[in-house]
């Protein structure tokens, strides 16, 4: 068994991590990839949320189905062939940086 001490436990600082935007992508209704953000959708909260008609069967015949085959990562290495500049390590040994990637639709964390 360990002993955990909780008066020193909060002693050592933490470092500050931030998330900074560094490129995009679109993917549009046919699977075509765009390096814009011409598919940004955004959320439009309804007018009145008490009222809100949550009928799904509504436009179901017309609606465009993803496919459910498996999505390559072409598109996220594109980006990257594409943008690399951007993420390249930089010359200085004091500076350090690590690129992450985090994708909406949980392909890649």
């Amino acid at each position: 068994m360990f002993k955990i001490d909780f008066a020193n436990i909060f002693c050592h600082t933490v470092p500050t991590l931030s998330t900074k935007l560094i490129g995009y992508f679109s993917i549009d209704g046919d699977s075509q990839y765009h390096a814009d953000l011409s598919q940004l959708k955004y959320y439009i909260p309804p007018s009145d949320p008490d009222n809100v008609n949550f009928d799904l069967n509504i436009n179901y015949m017309s609606t465009r189905h993803k496919p459910t085959s498996y999505i390559k990562l072409d598109n996220i290495l594109r980006w990257i062939a594409d943008n690399f500049h951007r993420i390249e390590k930089p010359l200085s040994a004091q500076e350090e940086r690590c690129t992450h990637f985090y994708l909406i639709r949980g392909n890649i964390n």
